[in-house]
């Protein structure tokens, strides 16, 4: 595992679990202010473990937002089809009350989070977004909140809420 590195500035510690029942596999990412410190977005991570990376700003203080995205990818454990996680934060400008943050997600079909124009709606979402997001999809759901803190702690939880399986009656 590599070390986690923060930035010089402000920097947001994302910790992704997957309680899926799947892996999760990295699809794409859109930045659309700071940059990844390191380590790079996890390629994959097992079902009941963490991924963690860091994001941080350019700058060395809380003069302006950063934030970014990131899509996971998985194959649902009942039907086979393939599902896209999208995460989102925004770590804000520093205020009297403290730092602004937001976190946002949505889930939808493989192959969802592309284009500019989605961005472009994802990224307003996630800036009119609370410090908390909840979405649901089939069977799955997804929790995301961030802390004011600094550095930022930034937590995505991908779960499965419940396994509609069709039993088979007995037969005698």
């Amino acid at each position: 595992m590599e070390k986690l590195i923060l930035g010089q500035g402000p920097t947001t510690i994302c910790m992704v679990y997957n309680a899926t029942g799947a892996p999760i596999y990295f699809v794409t990412d859109k930045n659309w202010h700071g940059y990844l410190k390191s380590p790079k977005f996890p390629e994959k991570i097992e079902n009941g473990q963490w991924g963690v990376f860091s994001h941080s700003s350019m700058l060395t203080a809380h003069t302006t937002g950063f934030s970014a995205a990131v899509v996971y990818r998985a194959e649902d454990i009942v039907s086979g089809d393939k599902n896209d996680w999208m995460f989102s934060w925004y770590d804000g400008l520093l205020t009297k009350e403290g730092v602004l943050q937001k976190a946002y997600t949505e889930m939808g079909e493989a192959g969802l989070f592309q284009g500019e124009e989605v961005w472009n709606k994802i990224k307003q979402q996630t800036e009119y977004a609370k410090a908390k997001t909840f979405c649901e999809w089939k069977i799955y759901a997804a929790h995301v909140e961030i802390d004011n803190k600094n550095p930022a702690h930034y937590k995505v939880k991908l779960l499965v809420l419940s396994l509609r399986i069709n039993e088979q009656p007995a037969t005698k």
